[in-house]
């Protein structure tokens, strides 16, 4: 599946949406700037976007900045990995709750989702969020099955859960 998205990644990125920000958050980071000094000019009459964005998914593009510069097909891989991650995280969540070839199809059905595939070809926190969410019911639900505390299980729940909102504020104004 991985090599199926990495194999139909489209050249460029379409000029709408939140990319740019995290990009330019990620070359910050890089270069060692301020973060928030990205050059985009906010409009508080206009809120398309805010000011800056949480710091989670520009450092998770940082180290691939660093290495390659502004190349968009390779912040795209890391994005179809980190999907294909995700749906390793989904497939474990679930593994004991419902039969093997059920879940099977469901990662089939999910990964080849339209949807989903289009999602690889833009540069956004989505796919990112979707696994640091897994990954926290994941933990969560090994801490049920656990039915002791464990230190590092206990703190590892909700350091992913930060990490979640962190990757991806949907907090918004709503434009009217």
């Amino acid at each position: 599946m991985g090599a199926f998205h990495i194999a139909t990644i489209r050249p460029g990125n379409d000029w709408g949406g939140d990319f740019g920000l995290y990009i330019e958050h990620a070359k910050n980071i890089v270069e060692g700037k301020n973060f928030v000094d990205t050059h985009y000019i906010y409009n508080p009459e206009m809120p398309f976007h805010p000011k800056n964005y949480p710091p989670v998914f520009p450092l998770l593009l940082a180290p691939v900045y660093k290495i390659f510069g502004l190349n968009l097909t390779v912040m795209k891989i890391e994005i179809v990995l980190l999907f294909i991650l995700s749906l390793t995280v989904f497939f474990l969540l679930l593994k004991n709750e419902i039969p093997f070839y059920y879940l099977i199809i469901l990662i089939l059905v999910i990964g080849l989702n339209p949807f989903i595939s289009d999602r690889k070809d833009h540069i956004l926190s989505d796919i990112p969020f979707i696994l640091l969410s897994y990954l926290f019911l994941f933990f969560l639900n090994k801490k049920y099955e656990l039915k002791k505390h464990s230190f590092w299980l206990d703190l590892s729940i909700p350091f992913l859960l930060y990490l979640s909102y962190a990757c991806r504020n949907m907090v918004r104004k709503r434009v009217t």
